[in-house]
């Protein structure tokens, strides 16, 4: 699974799946989406939704910039960057 926060610059994560991503347990998903949103320009919002997808849905485009991709097939989750828990 990607993760990436919606509309601003900033890292992406992965979470290897073992082709089983149903089994990632949602406490791992929003860790992963928290961290996302930690690496993004969005760190200091109060609230970030961060999408996800299976790298299978990613696509760059051609004559994009570096680390520009294209996604679809996708879900998203609201986090807060800065919530320890």
């Amino acid at each position: 699974l990607w993760f990436h926060v919606q509309n601003a610059p900033g890292g992406h994560v992965v979470i290897r799946t073992d082709n089983r991503p149903d089994a990632v347990p949602q406490s791992t998903l929003i860790q992963a989406a928290r961290l996302a949103a930690k690496q993004s320009r969005r760190r200091r919002d109060a609230t970030v939704e961060v999408d996800y997808t299976l790298i299978k849905h990613l696509q760059r485009s051609k004559g994009a910039p570096p680390g520009f991709v294209v996604y679809r097939q996708f879900r998203t989750l609201l986090v807060r960057p800065n919530d320890n828990a």
